[in-house]
């Protein structure tokens, strides 16, 4: 009998995540590996675009707007070109704006214009900083799934 534990820990030294995936044949450890990275790849790239789409929502999302002396009315141009497309395997999305100005508006900090964080625009560098915590739980429920599915066959 072949024993194959996994384990994941967390910052503090605590077992997060456990799986033991016992083996009669130990001829049988290649396709046992196989089988959770398969389950680790299914779950990971089904968590990513749940990130994505979370991520994409956030920066689809408009501050409220300031009084405008011009007339200016917000067409949601911006918003709307926030799109993600999935890279490869799936094991990458990119988060894009083809919109001329997106940059200066919402991109990454070093990029955004003082003006656009000063009246309330979110950089992405912001948004997904703000999202780690999620990021990290979605990413830890995704290594379960795919380890609970082993284990349960």
């Amino acid at each position: 009998m072949l024993r194959l534990p996994c384990r994941l820990q967390r910052e503090d030294g605590e077992d997060a995540i456990m799986a033991d995936k016992e083996l009669d044949d130990p001829a049988a450890l290649g396709p046992a590996l196989d089988e959770v990275h398969a389950a680790l790849g299914h779950e990971l790239a089904r968590a990513l675009e749940e990130i994505a789409l979370d991520l994409q929502g956030r920066m689809q999302r408009y501050p409220p707007a300031l009084p405008s002396k011009s007339g200016y009315v917000r067409t949601g141009t911006l918003g709307r070109g926030w799109h993600v497309s999935p890279v490869g395997m799936g094991d990458m999305i990119t988060l894009g704006n083809p919109v001329s100005y997106a940059p200066y508006v919402q991109g990454p900090t070093d990029i955004q214009a003082r003006r656009m964080a000063a009246r309330g625009w979110q950089s992405v560098t912001v948004v997904l900083q703000g999202m780690t915590t999620i990021i990290a739980e979605r990413i830890a429920a995704a290594i379960q799934r795919a380890f609970d599915g082993i284990k349960n066959r």
